[in-house]
């Protein structure tokens, strides 16, 4: 049938399913699922009106350990026999972006319509750490930190300097602490919601901590990460004075036009760019500290409500982070060679669309890192997660920024959200 038309596993029904899907759904021979996935390598990605994969329906319906096999790394598994050849010569065709790791099981029954929200960049302050130290789970976290970031971070949270705490280096993987310490504040406050959330994301560096308790990453894989980000944002934030504008009031194309307008007006080589689509008319914006200084001017001639420059001076979510992401990309690369699928629906800044229980790791990874350099749209994730059916938010770190921010977003769902501040 393949020989006859060759764009035959290339059709979708009226229910957006492949051949892959049906084969996966009815658990069909692997040997003909070879030949059809070979011909078409790209449909292990494309998910149906119901929003299923081919891997994600195999594992729900119970199908054979070599099927699921197949669907997790495109190949068929070793133990058959050379009856099977020629479908392994036509498999072989398929880019063996290969060796991922199988999923830990089908989609839980169970899960809450509930979302974890973590705090990041901004939500800092001293004093942070305060309300959960005592738990024996943090206590263990705050010991692992201490060896792993080289700095005492639970100090430095208490006790400041508010200065060296707002610096990328601490911050970062402070915040990243945080995240961690205030999910174990849910663990120990709404258990079956910390066992049985379904959804994740963060804020900035908050997609870190996201991974984590969404079990892309390990806990040390995660500090080891958040303690190279923190450098390499540090390197890029010393390279040149760079700020970061509030700006409220302002619909985008109107903000976009004031920052092209302040990029010219302070000169060549200086950058000024949106960096956070926050809430309507809510953005965040940095660049070069002379670039940012005439924004600010020109976003109250624009009538802006509000032009406020932030306590952190590096430009997070812009191009000057650019160097940042580079050096940071060989370890995040490293670390998502031994990383793991998600256990929840994750959702990050970098990626137009959620990434489920049956997603390679290393799309994640890549969402994360094109976010280094890139806006955060806050904004649009938000109302993602509640398109998507989410009843419930949790936020979790530092602070309640989120959740004033989530008044202007959707007023419902903010007057049903709670917090975790650790």
């Amino acid at each position: 049938l393949l020989e006859l038309g060759p764009d035959a596993a290339s059709t979708k029904d009226t229910n957006g399913a492949l051949p892959l899907h049906w084969i996966a759904e009815h658990n069909a021979d692997v040997q003909v699922s070879a030949l059809v996935l070979a011909a078409n390598p790209k449909a292990l990605e494309v998910e149906d009106l119901r929003g299923f994969r081919p891997l994600a329906l195999a594992v729900q319906n119970e199908a054979s350990e070599e099927l699921v096999g197949l669907l997790t790394t495109g190949k068929l598994p070793g133990t058959l026999t050379s009856s099977a050849n020629a479908a392994d010569d036509g498999a072989s065709k398929f880019s063996a972006a290969s060796a991922l790791p199988a999923p830990s099981g089908p989609p839980r029954s169970d899960y809450l319509p509930v979302a974890l929200l973590f705090s990041g960049e901004g939500s800092e302050a001293v004093g942070m750490l305060g309300e959960v130290k005592e738990l024996p789970e943090v206590q263990k976290l705050l010991a692992d930190a201490a060896s792993a970031l080289e700095f005492d971070v639970l100090q430095l949270c208490l006790s400041g300097p508010e200065e060296s705490l707002k610096q990328p280096k601490h911050c970062v993987p402070a915040l990243y602490v945080a995240g961690l310490a205030a999910f174990e504040g849910l663990r120990n406050r709404q258990p079956s919601v910390a066992e049985r959330f379904g959804q994740a994301t963060g804020f900035g560096v908050g997609e870190l901590t996201a991974m984590t308790v969404g079990g892309v990453l390990s806990v040390d894989d995660g500090l080891l990460l958040a303690k190279a980000l923190g450098e390499a944002l540090q390197e890029a934030t010393n390279s040149r004075p760079q700020a970061t504008l509030s700006v409220v009031g302002l619909e985008d194309a109107k903000l976009a036009t004031v920052c092209q307008q302040a990029q010219e007006a302070a000169g060549d080589g200086e950058i000024c760019e949106i960096s956070g689509y926050l809430f309507h008319k809510g953005h965040t914006v940095g660049g070069s500290k002379i670039a940012i200084e005439k924004c600010q001017a020109l976003a109250k001639k624009a009538k802006a409500l509000q032009a406020r420059p932030q306590a952190h001076s590096y430009a997070a979510h812009t191009t000057l982070m650019a160097p940042a992401k580079e050096k940071f990309e060989g370890i995040m690369r490293e670390v998502l060679s031994r990383s793991r699928r998600p256990t929840c629906r994750l959702y990050l800044s970098g990626s137009e669309s959620p990434f489920d229980w049956d997603s390679d790791p290393a799309a994640v990874g890549e969402a994360f890192l094109s976010h280094i350099s890139s806006p955060t749209r806050w904004k649009d994730m938000v109302k993602q997660i509640l398109a998507d059916g989410v009843q419930d938010l949790w936020e979790l770190g530092a602070g309640s920024q989120l959740k004033a921010g989530l008044k202007r977003i959707d007023q419902p769902a903010w007057s049903r959200m709670q917090s975790v501040v650790a």
